[in-house]
C-alpha cells in the first residue's frame, strides 16, 4: 500500500444461505471467454447461448453439500476479519441479497455514513 492513503472503510457483503445457493445454481459461463451469466440476475438474450458468439453456455457443477461446507469455512475465517475491522471502526455491512445495481447503491450509501 505504499503511496496510498490509510484504509477508511471495509465493506462486507452479506446474504442469506438460500440466496447464495440460488445464485450458485443459476450460474452459466461461456468457457472460451469467461463471460458469466445468471438465469435470473443476468440472463443471456437467448436462453443458454452466449450473447456475443452464439456458443452454448455451460452450468458449472454444483453440489449443495460442498457449498455448505465452503460457506461454513468462509464464515469461520471471516469472523476474525469482521471483528478486527469492527474494533477499528471501519466495518460496513451491506446486504447482497438483491441485484448488482441495488447492492452497488447500498455500498455507496454505506460509505457516506462515516
Amino acid at each position: 500500500r505504499q503511496g496510498k492513503g490509510p484504509l477508511e472503510d471495509v465493506i462486507f457483503l452479506d446474504a442469506e444461505e438460500d440466496s447464495l445457493l440460488e445464485r450458485c445454481r443459476g450460474r452459466m459461463i461461456h468457457e472460451p471467454s469467461g463471460r458469466l451469466y445468471h438465469e435470473q440476475f443476468k440472463p443471456p438474450i437467448e436462453a443458454g447461448v452466449d450473447d456475443f458468439t452464439g456458443d452454448a453456455l455451460t452450468k458449472p457443477a454444483h453440489a449443495d453439500v460442498d457449498f455448505k461446507k465452503r460457506l461454513a469455512k468462509y464464515q469461520e475465517d471471516s469472523a476474525l476479519l469482521k471483528a478486527f475491522y469492527e474494533r477499528a471502526g471501519l466495518k460496513r455491512e451491506v446486504s447482497a441479497a438483491e441485484g448488482a445495481d441495488i447492492v452497488a447503491s447500498a455500498c455507496a450509501e454505506a460509505l457516506k455514513k462515516r
